[in-house]
């Protein structure tokens, strides 16, 4: 859906008060309007973003007598910039407009050269091994035939993938059924908005709505979101697994009967400390501020040997380097004789006699395919898995299917220094300072390439051009909360679903408290200004600046939040009536019903969760095989 006349200049006029010409970064253009046209059409958002123009058009006609695209520059540039300090509806319209607008105008291989960051890989691609036939997209399946196996599991991201792997490894018949389709090296190219399009669900843009909205990214492709993240391999804090047990009765989970779970999932993974030669700036500035206060800080250990800190993790590696289930567990899957039918959306769990027997999966094109098993695993995402459950009304006798969403709402802000930090040339996140982290509060490096980086920071203007052009001086820290389990899936009239979301005081607090600490560890290390996410604080200097935030009223809708890992919405539990699946990950109404994604963990946990989900899925595949026999 093309810009019409109207509309190109409207954006054009947004795009050159946001985005004007600095000292060497020119100005926003008719290739960047032309570039974000590209991007809303591909992602299916243009419509929304068409009304997102009309509405600053008229809204500038309402205040300042003249529409938008008529005022002068600076007129222009005042007005994106009140909308950025406003209330929560101003905020969001203002972000809505300047991101793709950002990310599109830095999307240029000239900017990036000018910081010395790479601005595209282009892996070599591998010639296909033989188990690479096993791989078949779902329009592959004859019409009316009926796909036989052991273990069905319908999804192939940290939970699935593990699930389907041991199993098969153990001589069961295993067949995944994944939404996305098959990657390989030379599709990972670290292009973000491209990478967006294409592995992420919705172009990136799913997530809850409350009292504030929190993006949750979730991957669309085979390995999920594993394929996506960073490699952070943390295990379960031995405090979480000890409240799980006196809290829920999980006996089972205590810190020495998971250990060796753990154990063989980082193995799988090849765990280790991330390479000192790849941390970058940005762990050096982090340990200097954390030295300084005597707070506790180290390497994070990831699932990627051989990293050479290319810096865009999050949009796929480029190099295979990091091991996530598509390197890692679908490979070995498949040499065992599994099959992959990508490009099938699960619908339905197939149910006979009250036992689940099977699923039915739909083609892009909206043909159904059946598939027929002795057991049935879901691990469509935290957030799916029960939208597909409640869909058919299955799995909700305790009441508690679609309620105890926990999302580890996160956050961070950015500090300039006098000396190069070049974070997007290194490991994104390779650092941590975990000093508070028993106290719900785990502060990480947070490195991006410059397009992405660029929507980090809540200005626009000449400010914002400012700040880019110091970006190889600017190190990124962020910081996650365990929260309380907030969530809940609520049904729309028409059959629609979403996921309704509210911090709470104590989120609030956390994140406030989270915040105020990573300023520290700046102003500690030497930062010149910070940049915190908050509006009405946006430049950091000085201790008054610091004491206006410690005493700020901040209300939810201040934060801009991601939550990257959510967790809990299909527990486990040792009670029907509190929990919807057992301790070995079996629905409590539907035998043969396992869930062995992030939704089957019972609550936060505090740290980044891959190695979580897939210890779990790991412990329900060798029970699962110990019943089958």
């Amino acid at each position: 859906m093309p810009f019409t006349p109207e509309e190109h200049r409207i954006a054009l006029a947004v795009g050159e008060a946001a985005l004007p010409a600095g000292n060497y970064f020119p100005g926003a253009s008719e290739r960047t309007i032309e570039r974000v046209e590209k991007f809303l059409d591909r992602g299916g958002l243009a419509t929304g973003y068409k009304g997102m123009l009309r509405a600053i058009e008229t809204a500038a006609r309402l205040s300042n007598g003249a529409p938008f695209s008529k005022l002068p520059r600076g007129e222009r540039e005042e007005i994106l910039n009140q909308w950025a300090q406003s209330h929560v509806a101003a905020r969001l319209l203002f972000m809505g407009l300047t991101t793709p607008l950002k990310t599109a105008h830095f999307d240029d291989p000239e900017l990036y050269k000018k910081l010395g960051c790479v601005y595209e890989f282009h892996g070599k691609p591998e010639p296909p091994e033989r188990w690479r036939q096993q791989v078949q997209p779902g329009e592959s399946i004859p019409d009316g035939e009926e796909i036989e196996c052991d273990v069905l599991v319908a999804g192939t991201g940290a939970g699935g993938a593990v699930f389907g792997k041991e199993l098969a490894e153990r001589g069961y018949a295993v067949v995944f059924v994944e939404e996305g389709e098959w990657r390989d090296r030379d599709a990972f190219t670290g292009r973000s908005l491209e990478m967006h399009h294409k592995h992420h669900r919705d172009g990136g843009v799913t997530g809850t709505l409350g009292n504030t909205f929190i993006a949750v990214p979730m991957g669309r492709l085979v390995g999920g979101s594993t394929a996506i993240n960073t490699g952070t391999c943390f295990r379960t804090p031995d405090w979480v697994l000890d409240r799980w047990v006196s809290e829920f009765g999980l006996t089972g989970f205590e810190p020495g009967t998971m250990r060796p779970y753990f154990e063989q999932v980082e193995r799988e993974l090849q765990v280790g400390d991330s390479d000192p030669r790849y941390l970058g700036g940005i762990a050096r500035v982090v340990a200097r501020g954390c030295e300084k206060l005597g707070w506790s800080h180290k390497a994070i250990r990831r699932n990627a040997p051989g990293c050479d800190g290319s810096g865009v993790c999050d949009f796929g590696c480029p190099t295979e380097a990091r091991r996530s289930t598509n390197i890692s567990y679908i490979p070995p899957a498949l040499k065992r004789g599994a099959m992959v039918y990508t490009r099938l959306k699960a619908t339905k769990v197939r149910i006979e006699n009250g036992k689940a027997v099977g699923l039915e999966a739909v083609t892009p094109d909206g043909k159904t395919k059946k598939f027929r098993a002795r057991v049935t695993a879901l691990a469509c995402g935290t957030m799916l898995t029960p939208v597909l459950l409640a869909n058919q009304g299955i799995c909700n006798s305790s009441g508690w299917m679609g309620r105890n969403l926990s999302v580890h709402p996160s956050t961070n802000c950015a500090g300039l220094f006098d000396e190069e930090i070049k974070g997007y040339s290194s490991i994104p996140s390779g650092y941590t300072c975990d000093h508070w982290m028993k106290d719900g509060i785990l502060m990480n490096g947070a490195g991006a390439p410059i397009d992405i980086g660029s929507t980090v920071f809540p200005f626009v203007g000449r400010k914002l051009i400012e700040v880019m052009e110091a970006y190889d001086r600017i190190a990124g820290f962020g910081f996650l909360v365990s929260d309380k389990s907030n969530g809940r899936l609520v049904r729309l009239p028409g059959g629609r679903h979403l996921w309704h979301y509210n911090l709470g005081k104590f989120e609030m607090d956390q994140l406030k408290t989270g915040m105020l600490r990573c300023i520290e560890v700046f102003r500690a290390a030497g930062a010149k200004e910070i940049y915190p996410m908050l509006p009405g604080h946006g430049v950091i200097r000085t201790e008054a600046d610091v004491e206006r935030l410690r005493k700020a009223n901040l209300k939810p809708s201040h934060w801009t939040l991601v939550g990257f890992h959510p967790l809990g919405t299909t527990r486990i539990g040792t009670r029907r009536d509190n929990s919807v699946l057992d301790p070995d990950q079996q629905s409590w109404d539907v035998p043969n019903l396992y869930v062995v994604d992030g939704g089957a963990v019972p609550s936060a946990i505090g740290v980044n969760s891959q190695v979580t989900i897939m210890t779990f899925a790991t412990r329900a595949a060798i029970r699962l095989a110990e019943k089958l026999g």
